[in-house]
C-alpha cells in the first residue's frame, strides 16, 4: 500500500478535494503504479464509488494510475487542517470492489477476472488530473461503468494512450494537487487501524486462519478490511480457511521483530 493516497474529487467529503492550485514546479518523474486501499480509507479520502461508510466497510478500492510528478511536497492548511501534499498530473483509474473477498488478489487484472465470473462486483471511474481532455485527440475517456474483463482491456488501452500523450507533450500538463499523505493530519492518529494491523500480523505469525482472525477481530471491534489487507500482503491469496504457510508466518514474525 502506498504512503500517498489520491485526492478525491467528490464534493463534501474530503477536505483536500477542492484545493488544487498548482505550484510553480516542473515535472521531474513519471510513474505507473497500482495501489490497494481499504474501503474505509477510500471513503474517507473520497476515492471510489461508495454511497456511505457502511457499504465502504465491506469493500476496497484499487487505484491504477499513470502520473507525471513534481518533487514538490509541502504542508498546507486546508479548511483549518494541515496536510502534507504532493503535485502531479495524469490519469487515474479507480476500481471499487463492492464486497472484498479475502481469497481475491487485489489488482486490476484479478478483479476483472473475478467480476467476469460473477465472483465479485466492481465499478470503475476514470479521472484526469492537470490534463485537458480536449487535447487528447482520438482518445475517448469513458464514464463510470461496470468493471469486468471487457472493460479492463479498454481501460488499460485508454491509460496507455494517455501515458503516451503525457510523455510526448508534457508541456500541456498542469501540476495539480494529486496526493496527500496517507492518514490524518499531523498530530492525529487512528489507533483502531494501528491495533488492527498489529492484531492481524500477530494472528498470522501464530498460524491462525484468516477466518478465525476475523471472528476474533469482530469481538474486539477491530477493522476487518485492515486485517484482510495484512493477510493479503504477507500470506498472498490463500483462502480464509487455509492455514498460513511457514513462509507467511516467518514474514509476520520478521515484521513484529522490526515493529517491537
Amino acid at each position: 500500500m502506498s504512503n500517498l493516497i489520491p485526492v478525491g474529487t467528490q464534493q463534501g467529503q474530503s477536505p483536500v478535494a477542492a484545493a488544487s492550485a498548482s505550484p510553480a514546479a516542473s515535472f521531474t518523474s513519471f510513474r505507473v503504479s497500482q495501489d490497494f486501499f481499504t474501503g474505509e480509507q477510500a471513503f474517507t479520502s473520497s476515492i471510489g464509488k461508495f454511497s456511505d461508510a457502511s457499504s465502504a466497510s465491506k469493500g476496497a478500492v484499487v487505484v491504477y494510475e499513470a502520473m507525471m510528478l513534481t518533487d514538490q511536497e509541502e504542508t498546507r492548511t486546508i479548511e483549518g487542517v494541515r496536510w502534507s501534499v504532493r503535485y502531479g498530473a495524469g490519469i487515474r483509474l479507480e476500481i471499487t470492489v463492492k464486497e472484498a473477498k479475502s481469497e481475491m488478489r487485489f489488482d486490476a487484472y484479478a478483479i476483472a477476472l473475478n467480476a467476469s465470473i460473477n465472483n465479485t462486483q466492481a465499478e470503475y471511474e476514470v479521472k484526469l488530473i492537470g490534463l485537458d481532455a480536449e487535447r487528447l485527440k482520438g482518445v475517448s475517456i469513458p464514464g463510470i461503468g461496470e468493471f469486468n474483463y471487457d472493460s479492463y482491456e479498454k481501460l488499460i488501452t485508454t491509460v496507455e494512450a494517455v501515458r503516451q500523450y503525457m510523455v510526448s507533450d508534457g508541456a500541456q500538463l498542469t501540476p495539480s494537487l494529486s496526493h496527500v499523505r496517507l492518514g490524518r493530519a499531523p498530530g492525529a492518529v487512528d489507533l483502531r487501524e494501528a491495533q488492527s494491523v498489529i492484531f492481524g500480523v500477530q494472528k498470522l505469525a501464530r498460524g491462525t486462519t484468516l477466518l478465525s482472525a476475523l471472528a476474533d477481530a469482530q469481538e474486539k471491534q477491530l477493522n476487518a478490511n485492515v486485517i484482510r489487507a495484512v493477510y493479503q500482503e504477507l500470506a498472498g491469496s490463500a483462502s480464509e480457511q487455509q492455514d498460513p504457510t511457514k513462509e507467511a508466518r516467518r514474514r509476520a514474525e520478521s515484521w513484529l521483530e522490526l515493529a517491537s
